[in-house]
């Protein structure tokens, strides 16, 4: 993780999971989060390619233009990354791993930024059913963002992280880099490496 929400985001949520695999929905308290709010989301498995907004802050739903609220996320990717998408929601909702993305946004014509997302899992109290939190950090500032919605989403690198194997990853490697898409998908299977979708996931980076 390189941008300072997104690891705030997930030292809060490895802070509350303990030695569960997942904390509980009602574990999370907003005003111990309270900056990041304008760029968190809540996500809601519907179906396997239907995740609805449960709840989306200020800033993402001027990025976006309009009210995120029961819209669907994974509307906003093209074919490739929506199928990558949908693979990695599994592994967050079902092995309740964290994944960090390097995404380049862009309005449809030549204006561009570089973003970074988390995705953790949370499970609701008395259910087994597994909700997605995330925060989206901006590295530069992007005069057009919040002006002109954006229209096109790519994803250029990507980590998933095992709730045990995170924190040793953390230490060894505390601005780690996500693996170029690019790389990742046009190279023979990393060691330790899951297909998803058209690019290949690197786990956290604990010692096999």
């Amino acid at each position: 993780m390189k941008h300072p929400e997104t690891r705030k985001l997930y030292d809060y949520w490895n802070s509350l999971r303990l030695s569960r695999s997942a904390p509980l929905r009602s574990d999370i308290n907003p005003r111990e989060i309270k900056t990041l709010l304008p760029r968190l989301f809540i996500l809601q498995r519907e179906t396997e390619r239907s995740y609805r907004y449960r709840l989306a802050g200020t800033d993402l739903c001027r990025f976006f233009d309009g009210e995120l609220r029961d819209r669907n996320f994974l509307a906003d990717w093209q074919d490739n990354e929506r199928a990558s998408m949908v693979s990695l929601f599994q592994s967050i909702t079902e092995e309740k791993s964290a994944a960090v993305l390097g995404v380049k946004a862009n309005d449809g014509d030549y204006n561009e930024c570089q973003m970074e997302y988390l995705l953790v899992p949370v499970r609701l109290d008395g259910s087994s059913e597994v909700r997605i939190i995330g925060c989206v950090g901006i590295f530069e500032p992007c005069a057009w963002l919040g002006r002109t919605p954006i229209q096109h989403q790519e994803i250029t690198g990507l980590r998933l992280l095992r709730p045990d194997e995170a924190p040793r990853f953390l230490e060894h490697r505390q601005d780690a880099l996500c693996e170029p898409a690019e790389t990742v998908a046009t190279a023979s299977a990393p060691e330790g490496a899951e297909r998803h979708g058209h690019l290949w996931v690197i786990d956290g980076g604990a010692a096999r």
